[in-house]
């Protein structure tokens, strides 16, 4: 009995394919209570907002309060993709005063085609921008958005996000040294988490590799829940070439910070975006 051969897919069935694969993540994400931040409002806690339920009382005790977990389909945008494993830390570095700080930034735009999921990132746009406004403080001296135009695609706008990569080993699992607490409610690749630790950790340079190991005592790697089309948790070398121009779906938490400059007392807005999941749907089209 023969095998029938088959060519190379066309690139119009590839097309078709992807699509497929996008309207039924999709269909599962846009059930989400906070699906383009629906559902959400303001909290105070401490000296910032949190974007939380809206269904949580003002009056709700500060300990029980959790982040609303926003989602979206999008693409992961080549612009300031600073995703290297070690951050891409150095010595020199003017960002940073200790790898223990290092975070991993990247820009998520719309993905490519129309329909749809096109249209539901252009509102999540519109709600950041709202939300954004809502909690900024009057009479600030400046504003860092979240939301940026584009520099490389003219008339495109996209969203800064970013993962903390180090945290205080005080507040980590005391058997493993690791904390995988945070992706109980996501896709998580368990067995693929357990591969790494701080110890292991790889890096990009002497500086990173010399500064990490000045840590290992007080911080625990906090391993950036990136995960490939089947929900395999991404080789930490391996995540620019992975997520550059990837269309995902990314779940993310939403924060506010009043932040007075300490030489100059300007007194600024500061938003930021915390990745909770990154969940390639397929690779950058060829």
């Amino acid at each position: 009995m023969s095998i029938p051969l088959t060519g190379p897919i066309s690139p119009e069935k590839a097309a078709q394919n992807r699509a497929a694969k996008i309207e039924e993540r999709w269909a599962q994400l846009a059930k989400e209570r906070h699906y383009l931040g629906n559902n959400t409002a303001w909290y105070q806690q401490g000296n910032s907002r949190i974007l939380v339920d809206n269904a949580i009382s003002k009056d709700a005790n500060q300990e029980d309060i959790t982040p609303a977990i926003i989602s979206v389909i999008g693409r992961v945008d080549s612009e300031d993709l600073y995703v290297q494993c070690d951050g891409g830390y150095k010595n020199s570095s003017m960002f940073y005063k200790s790898i223990a700080d290092v975070k991993l930034t990247f820009k998520f735009g719309k993905p490519l085609g129309m329909g749809t999921v096109v249209e539901d990132f252009n509102t999540l746009i519109k709600n950041l921008r709202a939300q954004e406004k809502e909690a900024a403080v009057g009479g600030a001296d400046d504003t860092l958005s979240i939301i940026h135009s584009s520099r490389l695609s003219p008339g495109a706008t996209l969203f800064k996000l970013r993962h903390a990569l180090f945290c205080p080993k005080d507040i980590s699992d005391e058997d493993t040294g690791e904390d995988p607490d945070h992706l109980k409610d996501t896709p998580a690749d368990i067995e693929g988490l357990a591969t790494y630790t701080i110890a292991n950790w790889p890096t990009m340079s002497m500086d990173a590799a010399n500064a990490l190991e000045g840590i290992m005592d007080t911080h625990v790697v906090n391993i950036p829940p990136f995960y490939d089309m089947r929900y395999m948790i991404l080789e930490p070398r391996s995540y620019r070439s992975f997520l550059d121009g990837a269309t995902a779906e990314i779940r993310f938490t939403f924060t506010h910070h009043v932040i007075t400059e300490k030489d100059s007392k300007r007194l600024k807005n500061v938003f930021t975006a915390d990745v909770v999941d990154v969940v390639i749907i397929y690779g950058a089209p060829p």
